[in-house]
């Protein structure tokens, strides 16, 4: 058994001679219901530089890339990704290799009964501790500024939640 984020299933099943499974992790107790608790995320980021000259380009590219079918096709096949959008779930689903439908199969599983936030009122706080994190790294703030932003962004997503 191996603990691993599904983008490496291909690539990790291609080193192996058998064929490889993904299966939930074991969480429930003797006698209680097995619950689901992992999550459903895109494994493929694109991002903008904020200083790019085309930036609308830059979207539509994006755009292309990750949503329409045929950019879906030129852009992740044979990288053992499957991109999170409806259109590369239907791709891979139907016309993908036998591991890519296994893959495809996974993630609509866990689409169907998604996990309970670990996180309840504030989503996405991995994000918030990055981008400070890296504001600090690369001299864009101090840490005390850094400090103060981050539980000022915390504070304000609490406030919204009330």
């Amino acid at each position: 058994m191996l603990v691993q984020t599904t983008d490496s299933f291909i690539g990790i099943g291609a080193l192996m001679d058998g064929p490889l499974d993904l299966m939930m992790l074991p969480n429930g107790y003797e006698g209680g219901e097995m619950k689901q608790h992992l999550y459903d995320y895109a494994g493929n980021s694109t991002g903008i530089w904020k200083n790019a000259v085309d930036k609308e380009l830059c979207v539509d590219i994006i755009r292309f890339m990750h949503f329409d079918p045929e950019g879906v096709e030129l852009y992740y096949t044979g990288s053992g990704m499957i991109p999170a959008s409806t259109a590369g779930l239907e791709k891979f689903g139907s016309s993908g290799t036998p591991e890519e439908k296994k893959l495809v199969a996974y993630l609509k599983m866990l689409r169907e009964d998604p996990a309970p936030s670990r996180r309840p009122g504030v989503g996405g706080l991995g994000g918030i501790f990055r981008r400070h994190n890296e504001a600090v790294a690369f001299g864009d703030m101090t840490a005390l500024e850094a400090g103060n932003s981050l539980t000022a962004e915390i504070d304000g997503k609490l406030k919204a939640l009330k």
